[in-house]
């Protein structure tokens, strides 16, 4: 799935696209190693840069910025149950990034170093390949 900004940076309205919450299920994450599942936001046009918001099978989750030179900064992370089907909501907000899991307390950071989202991104990622169903996503303009 992947969903771009409008041309010239603006939502309905003309409300620069600086704030969303997404929810999505997660069921069936199956690989041989750990695969990691996730939303990339506040992406600049070329994709370098940006928020990584991920949880891993093992249970692990961890929120990162990384910039257009490959580099990523842990900002925050921690250690759940592990599992193959989760329910994730993030939300950011101009200088606030989230992740709650399973209907849990949410995890958030304040970093401003990216302000505008030009593209979010689900992702899938691990050493063994793997596969995962997303299903019921749903993104939310912040009012």
């Amino acid at each position: 799935m992947y969903l771009a900004r409008p041309e010239r940076g603006y939502s309905q309205g003309g409300v620069p696209w600086i704030g969303h919450t997404d929810e999505l299920d997660i069921s069936n994450l199956t690989a041989t190693g750990n695969p990691c599942i996730g939303l990339i936001t506040h992406q600049n046009q070329q994709r370098q840069e940006g928020y990584g918001l991920f949880l891993c099978r093992n249970g692990a989750w961890e929120i990162y910025r990384f910039d257009d030179q490959g580099r990523k900064d842990g900002i925050q992370s921690g250690q759940l149950r592990s599992g193959k089907a989760f329910h994730l909501k993030f939300v950011t907000n101009a200088g606030t990034q989230g992740l709650a899991v399973n209907h849990g307390d949410l995890n958030s950071i304040i970093d401003k170093t990216f302000a505008n989202t030009d593209f979010i991104s689900l992702a899938l990622f691990g050493s063994d390949g793997g596969s995962v169903i997303f299903s019921n996503f749903t993104y939310t303009p912040a009012a």
